[in-house]
């Protein structure tokens, strides 16, 4: 635990606290009911005030990253005895508000010169230690413990100093509220808790002032939420709301309820999550990319661990998976907790701000704090209650339960990264590609002109590759390389300070790694939808419960409702339990059960990667968390094994939720053509509930081949021009082979002629036909000799595309007269273009008609038989080129 040097200091303040007067409250038994302390009797501090009488005071909080820019005590407010929750307001002005939640009272604060905050009103709200509020449009709404439904405050004033309550509103059952939630972008707000099994009400905030309800989801007791409608991808336009939730007062099966709120008059419980040890599923928040959920749990701080944060990945919300959680050196409580860009903003009780930098969101990591309870980190209800960092200024907020509100500014330097358009893990051979790059700077500014794309191939030393600023983002691109190489890249830049900050955060130790491959060939892949020819037991198996099975699921909280497969229904589970049947309905007992794989042939697939989908829940029932789910592999056939995973007994991915595995064959046994797979799933402890289940079992190769590009041998062919010199007619004879482009960089057109070395070439090139679009490359000449060469080089190489058009438009000779400008057509037979199923000569059929038996100036741009004009003349020249059959 960190060393509070500054106790004697605080312990000195406490002399003039005073004692909490008697008050009705929801909760008498609650932890924070008993851990209520006297309120800080002292005064505040305004950074703005020279002689702020609370500057002594305020000196006495250790801090690192985060500077104080004011405080104002419960004092400062009146004769309020403690504060809960708080939000934000922006007006239409421009100007900043905190609001406040007080133990009768409701504060709002104007903090747009942070440093001279200036108290605004204080109106009236119910008796309780429990009060949230936040905000719509311009209007601010308060809920409590303490009932009275949804206070309703007029902010249209407030730049005038004035505040008013506009509504009462006490529709939707019982009135007393744990947390309000608002979905600003669809318009709703939703109370949560407030009384046994309470969830979600919902109210329609078309009319601001009056909020109508409009609906209800009380599955199970909700103690707080984020609702969020998705814009875009596969949830477009979907409200979706996470929920803390449990059944009674939200203890008993704690966890995570993901509920699609859209249908006011309909919500539908997606999914359910209960993450390894659960105690009380308290406050989340989404990533910004909404792809991670960070969920703190109120209860699982006992003095003994360290504060934790659960990481559950919410990018499948049908499908949401516990991965992990993270901590840091403190043994306080964590409480609210929010994200902005790539921070985590953490009010955790007894150790106060806590300020996390999450670029790699499975790994954050603690880059700054403010500690506004100075004595210690003890597991205790007091300190820090709730943060709010959105505002535009960079202003950050805290509300303390028994020093009241803080005003803060980050001052620390930090740069986080971001991939817009994701890391690549894979690029074409010879081809290049992009990396995207979006940077956001904490402290002092990023310097643009530092961004840098570090990249190593094959071991060599790293190629320096500054990123170009595209505005929103910085790009770069990772150089071509071919088939069998390695690449791998960090990205670094400096802010003004001179800096570094890298990506990985551990670069260049750690860097992220690409692969060249042109395609990946599936070599099993099973979905468990058909009979699936594996088997169970094998000969050791002892349970006498929960035996493998291939069925469509029937769930409960430890085993999965639904299987992996998108468009499927079966898959294998322990055990199939009974529609209505309790949470230990035909779960594993009494031994192991174990499913085994086909026999699979991957004998010559060195790279050969295998991968399934596991469910495993053994967190719940009497004796959690004292078992193992075991995959092995063997490749004689099943006479010896090798563990690829063992899961469990604690840690991550014990709490349920389909999670995909990934291994690379040869990391565990030769690929051989006597490859099988094993999952036994165990329970041999009493009392516990052990499921497990198995889908969209996959083995894949990745591949890279590069076809040959094509080579056109000219007959001898010399075409004069006046004066111009001697000059080639670039494309003669020969055959256009049958081949896939893809990947080509380069084509090469021989000739045998007499042509000025001195003469210059430069062109323009695009393509036309099925991927239409622009080109950069050149054309060079290797000239004057007995057999010259046009070199034709493609950027990017060429892909799928049918016609590639050279426009030569500098070709001249030692003789000075510059030739007209001049095209030609490579054609390529770039596939099956016929779609018979096969690549053959028949696809010519979808090219010949290019040039076919009535040929113009259209099809063409050379001035073939060099009479001065590019006419259907020229068709002379080029088709019997081809001939009238196709090539």
């Amino acid at each position: 635990m960190r060393n509070k040097s500054t106790e004697g200091k605080f312990l000195a303040l406490l002399a003039g606290l005073v004692a909490i007067p008697a008050v009705g409250l929801a909760h008498p038994d609650d932890p924070k009911v008993l851990d209520r302390l006297p309120r800080y009797e002292g005064p505040g501090y305004r950074s703005g005030d020279p002689e702020s009488p609370g500057a002594a005071q305020a000196g006495t909080f250790p801090s690192s990253g985060v500077n104080l820019l004011s405080w104002l005590s419960l004092v400062d407010f009146g004769s309020f005895i403690d504060a809960n929750d708080c939000w934000g307001y922006v007006s239409p002005s421009g100007r900043e508000y905190a609001i406040i939640g007080l133990r009768s009272a409701t504060g709002f604060v104007e903090i747009t010169d942070p440093a001279n905050p200036v108290i605004i009103a204080t109106p009236a709200s119910p008796s309780s230690i429990w009060r949230d509020i936040k905000t719509y449009d311009q209007y601010a709404y308060a809920v409590s413990e303490g009932g009275s439904g949804i206070q309703v405050f007029d902010l249209t004033q407030i730049d005038s100093g004035t505040v008013t309550l506009a509504n009462t509103i006490t529709t939707g059952g019982v009135t007393s509220s744990h947390n309000v939630v608002i979905d600003t972008d669809s318009g709703f707000l939703y109370r949560c808790g407030g009384s046994s099994g309470l969830g979600l009400r919902f109210y329609d905030l078309a009319t601001p002032s009056t909020p109508l309800n409009v609906g209800t989801w009380t599955d199970r007791y909700v103690h707080d939420a984020q609702v969020y409608t998705y814009s875009g991808g596969i949830y477009d336009g979907r409200e979706i709301a996470f929920c803390c939730s449990g059944f009674g007062n939200g203890g008993t099966e704690t966890g995570l309820d993901i509920v699609d709120v859209t249908d006011k008059g309909n919500p539908i419980n997606i999914s359910r999550l209960i993450y390894p040890g659960g105690a009380y599923s308290h406050q989340c928040w989404l990533s910004e990319d909404q792809q991670i959920l960070y969920l703190n749990d109120e209860l699982d701080e006992n003095g003994g661990i360290f504060t934790t944060t659960h990481i559950i990945n919410v990018s499948d919300i049908d499908n949401p998976v516990f991965i992990k959680s993270f901590t840091n050196a403190s043994t306080a409580i964590g409480h609210n907790l929010y994200t902005m860009n790539s921070l985590i903003f953490e009010a955790n009780y007894r150790s106060g701000l806590r300020i996390f930098e999450a670029s790699d969101p499975l790994n954050p990591n603690e880059v700054a704090f403010f500690d506004t309870w100075v004595p210690d980190d003890n597991a205790s209800f007091n300190g820090l209650w709730s943060t709010y960092p959105y505002f535009p200024s960079g202003t950050v907020i805290g509300s303390d339960i028994e020093k009241g509100l803080f005003m803060w500014e980050l001052a620390f330097d930090f740069v986080s990264f971001s991939f817009p358009s994701g890391i690549p893990g894979s690029m074409l051979p010879a081809t290049p590609t992009s990396v995207d790059v979006d940077i956001t700077d904490f402290g002092s500014p990023l310097d643009p002109s530092s961004v840098t794309l570090n990249v190593s191939i094959d071991g060599a030393p790293d190629i320096q590759i500054p990123m170009a600023d595209m505005g929103s983002f910085f790009q770069g691109d990772l150089p071509a390389t071919n088939c069998g190489s390695t690449v791998e890249f960090y990205v670094s830049a400096l802010n003004d300070n001179a800096t570094v900050f890298v990506n990985p955060p551990n670069a260049p130790a750690t860097r992220y790694q690409v692969d060249i491959i042109t395609n990946v060939a599936q070599l099993v892949f099973d979905d468990f939808e058909a009979a699936s020819g594996w088997t169970v037991n094998d000969g050791s198996d002892t349970a006498t419960t929960g035996i493998w099975t291939q069925v469509d699921p029937v769930g409960t909280s430890a085993q999965p409702e639904d299987d992996h497969t998108t468009s499927g229904t079966q898959c294998w589970v322990t055990g199939q339990g009974t529609v209505g049947g309790g949470l230990g309905a035909n779960d594993v007992d009494g031994g192991k059960t174990t499913l085994i794989s086909q026999v699979y042939d991957l004998s010559g697939e060195a790279d050969a990667v295998g991968s399934y989908y596991r469910w495993y829940s053994n967190g719940t029932g009497g004796d959690p968390n004292n078992d193992v789910f075991i995959i092995d592999i063997s490749n004689d056939g099943g006479t010896n094994w090798t563990n690829v995973e063992t899961v469990g007994p604690g840690g991550a991915e014990v709490g349920g939720g389909w999670i995909l595995h990934e291994f690379t064959v040869s990391d565990f046994v030769a690929p051989t053509s006597q490859i099988q797979v094993r999952f036994i799933a165990t329970d041999n402890g009493s009392g516990s509930i052990i499921e497990a289940a198995i889908d969209d079992f996959d083995i894949t190769a990745p591949e890279c081949v590069v076809a040959t590009p094509p080579t056109i041998t000219a007959a001898a062919s010399v075409l004069t021009h006046g004066a111009a010199g001697d000059f080639v007619e670039p494309l003669v004879g020969g055959t256009i082979h049958e081949t896939r482009l893809l990947g080509v960089t380069t084509l090469v057109v021989n000739f045998d002629m007499a042509m000025d070395p001195a003469t210059t070439i430069a062109a323009n090139i695009s393509a036309i036909g099925l991927n239409s679009g622009a080109y950069g490359g050149s054309v060079g000449a290797s000239l004057g000799g007995a057999s010259d060469e046009l070199t034709i080089t493609f950027s990017p190489a060429l892909t799928d595309v049918d016609r590639y058009t050279i426009d030569l438009v500098g070709m001249s000779s030692a003789a000075g007269s510059a030739l007209v400008a001049s095209t030609f057509e490579v054609i390529a037979l770039s596939g099956d273009n016929d779609q018979n199923g096969v690549v053959s000569t028949g696809d010519a059929s979808i090219i010949k008609p290019l040039f076919g038996t009535a040929l113009d100036a259209s099809n063409f741009g050379f001035d073939f038989n060099v009479d001065g004009v590019i006419s259907t003349g020229d068709a002379s020249q080029i088709k019997p080129r081809f001939g009238n059959t196709a090539p």
